[in-house]
């Protein structure tokens, strides 16, 4: 038994559902993209693939592209073999142009033919591939640069800015693309910044629908110490930069040590979800000083 259904791709992330039948249905979770420089991008789509509804205990489901604009695909085969979890974990990986597009898919079942299978219909989030976003100190301003490998219904981008990493307000925006194959160069710059300022960026398409780019910062060059950390108020992770590897040590309000680490000169990802709620102490020892600075936990 085969069953045509497709993928709507363009970027990082898949929602699904309505399904066409109630046999069986197949979900994309997450995508994961990585551009080759040479126009086209490796995808990699993971989901479930639902059959509890079929008689389907030792079947075979087999995925199989019809259409990929001159891609490349290695078909997969599926089998339920769990009679307690009649559901497949698959991941496809394929090779198509970047920039998003419909990718076609047989689904091949070899049951018979009232147990087949048809995919749930979807819709595409985050239709642009982001692949750098830096800020530099130009002068008197700041200078942030961003830089997208493909686009599909690109609007716009709105630069937010925040003072303490967590309340961002809109400072500026940039028009997009719309919709483009190749690498695109964004440039904003920003006069009213402090010693220490966070941007991000708001990618909306031109349905309204929008996701945030990571959040960077820039300290000015006369501000510039040992130890830096953001954001100040954190949950489960502090970003920590050093100048060189320091031992970093994380108190509580009664001087306690909580948490500590042998860390890297550059950027460190400090994973903190097992403290409590409250606020901390964390410092640095290194050849030159001793700083703390405080964080807090919300």
């Amino acid at each position: 038994m085969r069953k045509l259904f497709t993928f709507i791709f363009a970027a990082f992330l898949f929602s699904f559902s309505t399904p066409l039948k109630s046999q069986c249905t197949m979900t994309a979770s997450n995508t994961a993209v990585l551009a080759q420089g040479d126009g086209t991008c490796n995808y990699v789509i993971s989901g479930i693939l639902d059959a509890s509804n079929s008689n389907s205990l030792g079947k075979n489901y087999t995925i199989s592209p019809t259409n990929l604009f001159g891609g490349t695909f290695v078909s997969v085969t599926y089998t339920v073999d769990d009679p307690d979890y009649p559901m497949i974990d698959y991941s496809l990986t394929f090779n198509a142009p970047c920039g998003g597009g419909i990718i076609s898919f047989d689904l091949f079942y070899d049951g018979n033919g009232s147990h087949d299978c048809t995919a749930s219909s979807g819709a595409v989030i985050l239709p642009v591939e982001l692949i750098k976003f830096t800020v530099n100190q130009r002068n008197s301003v700041n200078e942030l640069y961003w830089l997208t490998a493909s686009e599909t219904n690109n609007s716009h981008f709105d630069v937010e800015q925040s003072f303490d990493g967590v309340h961002f307000q809109k400072i500026g925006s940039v028009q997009g693309k719309g919709n483009s194959n190749r690498d695109n160069e964004y440039h904003f710059y920003d006069d009213a910044y402090l010693s220490v300022t966070y941007y991000r960026l708001k990618q909306v398409d031109y349905d309204g629908r929008f996701e945030y780019s990571e959040t960077i910062m820039s300290v000015r060059d006369d501000m510039k110490r040992t130890l830096t950390v953001f954001p100040t108020y954190f949950s489960d992770e502090l970003n920590v930069l050093l100048e060189e590897n320091s031992h970093i040590q994380i108190f509580n309000m009664s001087g306690k040590i909580v948490l500590e680490a042998e860390l890297h000169a550059g950027k460190n990802v400090v994973n903190t979800s097992a403290l409590s709620a409250g606020m901390y102490l964390i410092g640095c020892t290194d050849s030159r000083s001793n700083e703390r600075q405080k964080v807090i936990k919300i």
